[in-house]
C-alpha cells in the first residue's frame, strides 16, 4: 500500500519532458502566427457581434459622398377607387360675357348655321262676316176693314244667313193674317206678327214677302214697330 501510494505523488521524468515538449512547440507555433500577421500587416482576427439593427453600408458602386436620395413621392388629390378613372380638374365655367364656344389652339369653331329670321306673326283675322239685313215695309192695298201689306228683305252684308221680321201694331187694332206669301213661315204673338225665312238669303240678294190682314177699325193702320233682326225697318 505504501509503495503504491509513492507512485502516485511523484510523476516520472517522461512525463515532465513530454509536458515541457507540447509548451515549446505551442510557443513556437503562437510566435509563427504572430509573424506572419505582423509581417503582413493584418491584425488578428476578431469576432465583432454587430447590432441586429445596423445599417447596410451603401453600395460598392456609388461613391459615398452622394447617396441615393429617395425622389418625391406624387401627391394625390385622393384615393382614387380601382374602378374609378383618374381624377381631372373641373373644366373652367364659359365666361357670362362670351355667348358663342371658346376657341382652343388646333381646334376648329364648330360651323352653326344660320339662323332664320321668325316667321311674320299671322295676320290678325277680323270677325268673321256676317250678314246685314234690311227691310221696307208699304201697303200695297187698303179698304174697308183690312189691307195688303208688302215687305222687301235685302242682305247687304257678305255672308248669307235667316231674318226674322217682327211687326207690332197698335194696341186699340186686332189683326188678322188670312194670307201671307214669300218663303217664310209666320206666328202672332200677342200685338206681334213674326216672320221667319225658311231659307238663308245669300249675301246681296233680296226677298219680298207680304200678307193680307184684317183690322177691327176702319181707318188704316200702320205698325208702331218693324224690325229685321233687330234693325228697324223703313215705314212708307
Amino acid at each position: 500500500m505504501a509503495r503504491h501510494a509513492s507512485q502516485r505523488g511523484v510523476e516520472s521524468p517522461q512525463s515532465r519532458s513530454s509536458l515541457a515538449l507540447g509548451v515549446v512547440i505551442a510557443l513556437i507555433i503562437g510566435a509563427g502566427v504572430w509573424a506572419v500577421f505582423h509581417g503582413r500587416g493584418i491584425a488578428p482576427p476578431m469576432l465583432i457581434v454587430q447590432p441586429a439593427a445596423a445599417l447596410s453600408a451603401p453600395p460598392e458602386n456609388l461613391p459615398a459622398s452622394d447617396p441615393v436620395t429617395p425622389g418625391p413621392t406624387p401627391s394625390r388629390t385622393g384615393s382614387p377607387s380601382p374602378s374609378a378613372s383618374p381624377s381631372r380638374p373641373p373644366s373652367p365655367a364659359p365666361s357670362a360675357s362670351r355667348s358663342g364656344p371658346v376657341a382652343r389652339p388646333g381646334t376648329p369653331l364648330p360651323v352653326r348655321p344660320a339662323t332664320s329670321a321668325a316667321p311674320p306673326p299671322a295676320p290678325t283675322r277680323g270677325a268673321a262676316p256676317q250678314p246685314d239685313f234690311r227691310a221696307r215695309y208699304s201697303v200695297t192695298s187698303d179698304w174697308y176693314g183690312g189691307f195688303v201689306a208688302a215687305v222687301d228683305v235685302t242682305n247687304r252684308g257678305a255672308a248669307g244667313g235667316r231674318f226674322e221680321l217682327r211687326l207690332t201694331y197698335p194696341r186699340d187694332v186686332r189683326i188678322t193674317v188670312r194670307q201671307y206669301w214669300g218663303d217664310v213661315t209666320a206666328s202672332a204673338s200677342g200685338r206681334t206678327l213674326v216672320f221667319t225665312s225658311k231659307q238663308p238669303l245669300t249675301g246681296g240678294a233680296a226677298l219680298q214677302l207680304g200678307f193680307r190682314a184684317d183690322r177691327s177699325t176702319r181707318r188704316a193702320v200702320a205698325p208702331t214697330s218693324c224690325t229685321v233682326n233687330g234693325v228697324p225697318c223703313e215705314l212708307s
